[in-house]
C-alpha cells in the first residue's frame, strides 16, 4: 500500500472553493497530518486511525460550519490534481479511482 499526504480541494459536491486544504482528523490537533492510500483510505498520524475515504465528512472555510460528504466526481477531480502535484504513478491513480468507485457504492 502506498500513501501520499492528504492535501486537496474540498471534495464536497456543493463546494466550489479552489483552496487546497491540509486535512486533519476531527478531534485530533490541527497540526496532525493525514495520508491518503492508494486503497482510498485515510490515516491520521496523530491517533493512528484509518478509515475509508467515503466514510468521511469534510468542512472547509466555504462550508459555513456544515460537514459534507464527498462526491465521487469531485473526489476524482481533486485527487487527480493532488497526484499531479505529487508526481504519483499511473498505477497509484488507477488503483485509487477503482477503490473510490467501490467505496462510493458501499457508502451511498
Amino acid at each position: 500500500m502506498s500513501e501520499i499526504p492528504f492535501k486537496s480541494q474540498c471534495p464536497s459536491a456543493d463546494c466550489d472553493d479552489d483552496t487546497v486544504y491540509r486535512w486533519y482528523h476531527d478531534g485530533c490537533p490541527s497540526w496532525s497530518d493525514e495520508y491518503l492510500s492508494n486503497e482510498a483510505k485515510i490515516r491520521c498520524t496523530y491517533c493512528g486511525d484509518k478509515w475509508d475515504f467515503f466514510n468521511s465528512l469534510f468542512e472547509c472555510e466555504n462550508s459555513h460550519n456544515k460537514w459534507a460528504k464527498a462526491s465521487l466526481k469531485k473526489a476524482i477531480y481533486c485527487f487527480t490534481c493532488l497526484f499531479m502535484e505529487n508526481d504519483c504513478s499511473s498505477d497509484f491513480l488507477i488503483k485509487i479511482k477503482n477503490s473510490l468507485k467501490e467505496q462510493e457504492k458501499k457508502y451511498k
